[in-house]
């Protein structure tokens, strides 16, 4: 398929628009043609950035891991807890996170928008799905182990919340 993107929300392409948006832009417009995309779950990975695949480390990390998330626990953070609790790799205590599992873009629009009021808007451009099936947008990622901090846990420097937390890591 041959993919010329013609504007974008601000125009024209300009020479901040790098090869990579504009690759990405053809591959969303390729999607949307063979009818993929949109709520679909039948979409097929696209490698933005130049990595297509990561390869084991040689030496693997044995120890027991913990990671600790609550409602304040976005974006990266909930990648790794996800993704370390989908491959049984950690155990996760605390909250459920806040359930922003996707990256988002800022789109900036036209000047007369601007004299409006409103100078961009944020696109959700791209969601994260856990292996079973289920995204982290808005559902976020639940803790093996709930734990909610209290106002004893900030009296006493977090004692409760330091106990827990090991007593966690020795039964892994």
């Amino acid at each position: 398929m041959h993919c010329t993107p013609y504007a974008t929300a601000r125009g024209s392409l300009t020479s901040e628009d790098t090869s990579e948006s504009v690759a990405y832009a053809c591959f969303v417009l390729s999607e949307l043609k063979e009818g993929r995309g949109l709520r679909t779950k039948n979409t097929r990975p696209g490698f933005v950035g130049g990595i297509a695949e990561i390869a084991p480390a040689p030496n693997h990390y044995t120890k027991k891991v913990v990671v600790a998330v609550n409602e304040k626990s976005f974006s990266a953070a909930e990648f790794l807890a996800a993704i370390m609790q989908d491959n049984h790799q950690a155990i996760i205590i605390g909250q459920r996170t806040g359930g922003a599992g996707g990256l988002v873009r800022s789109v900036e629009l036209s000047p007369d928008f601007k004299k409006a009021g409103i100078s961009d808007f944020k696109l959700t451009w791209t969601l994260a799905w856990r292996s079973s099936g289920s995204p982290i947008e808005d559902l976020g990622v639940t803790p093996d182990i709930f734990y909610n901090i209290t106002v004893d846990d900030l009296r006493s420097g977090y004692v409760g919340y330091r106990e827990a937390l090991l007593a966690t890591a020795v039964k892994q």
